[in-house]
């Protein structure tokens, strides 16, 4: 049914839909005069240590467990390739910044059948609202959902969704979500969205060369924290050349700390990038770079009311995408007035959609994601 939420029934499933805080407190009165023992250790996220709960039975990361790197591919606790899919949150900034929440989380994992959120965080000069003008409320809102995810036992890409270098200011927003959240296996991290640069010859080079000092500056501020989950570089000209790694990867020499557990990031949109971008994506893979797409879509661009859909290209890149195992998340959670966008205005806070809530993208998605979702929750739990 459209409007039920497929919920497990078990007593962590029903808890998990509590608030996070709430659902922190009941923990720790309930153990505290019976054997079971929280996984990890709770404390206060806002004094700078971490707090966690046990995801619900059934949910991705009570599948899966702690992620990790093994060659090109994404590993969970199990040993096993692990594909990851879900849809990609609009900006905080704009329509749709009210579905940043644990409801939502909980719908799209039960409803849509996703395993991955994702979180773009703006950081773009003269956005009303975004990280550079706004730090406060954008990290509250930020918190809300990786909160939310956590609860829901749901992987999320942390996302410093900015175009320009803004180093500085990722490490602020990285750094704090690892040292309030690092110890649970739920966070990827996205360290800059997509950068700019030049096609030219030489060009993707020497945006990777600025890439890299980037890198060099984040990563080890989120590993004093979280020296375990992974963490998503970006590619030169908005992740489009990934091939650039293959003969210049980070290295221990590059960022004074290991390099393990970094993917490196390609973004897509199916009517606009064909096999130029496959063809180096493929080369990459091929030579052992681990890949994640966090932006993907079925238009030409991802902005815009009047774009086209290329459902063949899509098809396409789909067929590319799960022979390689490659978890991806697709454009975009929103109701703004964009051909990409999955919700009209109409579309609860809290989820619960019903058919009538979502554009003909949403509706697209949503088939999409339940087809994916049967076998992927149908997988057996790492023990």
């Amino acid at each position: 049914m459209w409007a039920s939420r497929q919920l497990s029934g078990s007593v962590g499933a029903k808890l998990s839909r509590m608030r996070f805080s709430a659902l922190a407190i009941l923990v720790f009165v309930v153990c505290s005069s019976c054997d079971f023992q929280p996984t990890h250790s709770t404390t206060d996220v806002q004094g700078g240590s971490q707090l966690q709960i046990l995801p619900p039975p059934g949910s991705p990361v009570a599948l899966h467990g702690q992620l990790s790197v093994e060659g090109s591919k994404l590993i969970d606790a199990c040993g096993r390739h692990v594909q990851l899919f879900g849809v990609s949150h609009f900006w905080h900034t704009w329509e749709g910044s009210e579905h940043w929440n644990q409801d939502v989380a909980a719908w799209l994992r039960d409803d849509w059948r996703v395993s991955l959120l994702r979180a773009p965080l703006a950081a773009h000069p003269n956005v009303e609202g975004d990280y550079l003008l706004a730090p406060d409320s954008s990290m509250a809102q930020l918190r809300q959902l990786v909160e939310g995810a956590i609860a829901e036992g749901m992987y999320i890409v942390v996302d410093f969704h900015a175009h320009k270098r803004y180093t500085q200011e990722a490490i602020e927003v990285l750094g704090t979500i690892a040292r309030d959240y690092g110890d649970t296996p739920n966070l990827l991290y996205a360290i800059w969205n997509e950068p700019e640069g030049s096609q030219e010859p030489g060009g993707p080079e020497a945006m990777w060369k600025v890439i890299k000092e980037h890198a060099a500056a984040v990563i080890p501020e989120i590993r004093k924290h979280d020296p375990n989950n992974i963490i998503v570089v970006p590619t030169p000209h908005y992740d489009q050349y990934p091939e650039v790694v293959v003969d210049d990867p980070l290295t221990k020499e590059n960022l004074g700390i290991a390099s393990n557990d970094i993917m490196y990031d390609v973004h897509f949109y199916a009517g606009q990038h064909k096999e130029n971008v496959r063809g180096r994506t493929r080369r990459a893979l091929n030579a052992g770079v681990p890949i994640i797409i966090t932006e993907v879509g079925r238009t030409a661009v991802n902005w815009g009311p009047e774009n086209t859909i290329d459902s063949a290209s899509f098809e396409t890149w789909m067929d590319f995408v799960d022979s390689n195992k490659v978890s991806f998340t697709k454009w975009s959670l929103s109701y703004r007035v964009e051909k990409s966008s999955s919700l009209l205005p109409t579309a609860a806070a809290q989820g619960g959609w019903i058919e009538s809530d979502l554009t003909n993208e949403g509706k697209f998605n949503r088939a999409f994601f339940r087809r994916r979702g049967e076998a992927f929750y149908a997988q057996e739990a790492c023990e």
